[in-house]
């Protein structure tokens, strides 16, 4: 093998300029890959974050909305029917016939 140089010498150490450059730039590549990682996993946690915030946003706005239905469904058989069957009249109608009205906090 003429003209490469595959010998070790003891003297090009890490305190040769040589070993000096090889160091830096195993430093600077693994700082890089170091802040890279750190930037992709804060970003992946913040995608997640907001993603179940998001869903338990929708689910809980989901589980008062048949609460609300359901309240209704009772508030009707239970209060408006009663009234009804006791001769009231019952309106959705509270500022014309506010005596009447059974049905204004929904």
């Amino acid at each position: 093998m003429e003209g490469t140089n595959d010998t070790f010498d003891a003297t090009e150490g890490v305190n040769s300029p040589k070993g000096m450059i090889n160091t830096r730039k195993t430093i600077i590549t693994l700082v890089l890959s170091f802040t890279l990682i750190s930037i992709g996993m804060v970003w992946s946690l913040f995608k997640v974050q907001s993603d179940l915030v998001r869903s338990s946003a929708i689910q809980n706005a989901e589980i008062l909305s048949g609460a609300l239905q359901e309240f209704r469904i009772l508030y009707t058989s239970e209060v408006i029917d009663a009234a009804i069957k006791h001769g009231m009249i019952v309106s959705h109608d509270y500022k014309g016939n506010p005596a009447q009205s059974l049905s204004q906090p929904l």
